[in-house]
């Protein structure tokens, strides 16, 4: 899918007048950009945090009050917002996170990300293709709505999801789903105990009832 939006959006920006790409300039620059380039600002290694150091973490102390701008840019330094997103901005290959606080208690979401293969939603499961020459491939399947097609498309890294492998589907010798999720271990490394505390309080927001000002 993201994919398909990618050329969508670049089909239609090429077929804009030059008065429109003016006109529509703040919309044709990713609004996102900044933060973009703070995920990929090289971060100091902090620490290898681990499930072990769960309750740690949830006595440490972060700000008194949210900062919606900052706690974005840890939301991208982490590489969350590659995949997931939080009140219409970030990617869309994992779940929305726009409630996630609702739905999960901090404990909950914190183990969830330490220890991602602990449970993996069905939907969001990689697959493991072997095929007959030995070749093993693993990622998300890629449908394309033609099931007659002779291949299979597999999407190998979630960072990069319009990055795809074709296997031929006579050449596959066997098929499973992986218990590894697709979700990287280690995406907290770079972060203190009081940005991850942050950065859990921005998650829990009550996006619904945030000014405008601040989404």
């Amino acid at each position: 899918m993201p994919g398909f939006l990618q050329r969508i959006r670049q089909g239609a920006v090429d077929n804009l007048s030059e008065v429109e790409r003016i006109s529509l300039g703040d919309l044709i620059e990713r609004h996102d950009s900044k933060e973009e380039s703070t995920a990929k600002i090289k971060r100091p290694h902090v620490r290898d945090w681990s499930i072990s150091d769960i309750d740690e973490l949830l006595r440490a102390s972060g700000q008194d009050i949210v900062d919606t701008e900052r706690s974005r840019q840890l939301f991208a330094a982490a590489q969350c917002r590659r995949c997931h997103r939080i009140h219409h901005r970030g990617g869309v290959v994992g779940p929305d996170l726009t409630s996630v606080g609702n739905r999960f208690s901090r404990r909950d979401i914190l183990k969830s990300i330490l220890a991602p293969s602990d449970v993996v939603a069905e939907k969001y499961r990689n697959i493991q293709v072997v095929t007959t020459a030995g070749q093993t491939v693993v990622g998300r399947l890629v449908t394309s709505g033609d099931y007659r097609s002779p291949t299979i498309k597999i999407s190998t890294d979630p960072l990069e999801p319009s990055r795809m492998i074709e296997v031929s589907k006579s050449e596959i010798e066997s098929h499973q789903y992986s218990s590894v999720s697709p979700m990287p271990k280690g995406l907290l490394s770079t972060l203190t105990a009081a940005e991850i505390v942050d950065l859990l309080d921005y998650m829990a927001l009550p996006w619904g009832k945030v000014g405008a000002a601040d989404r």
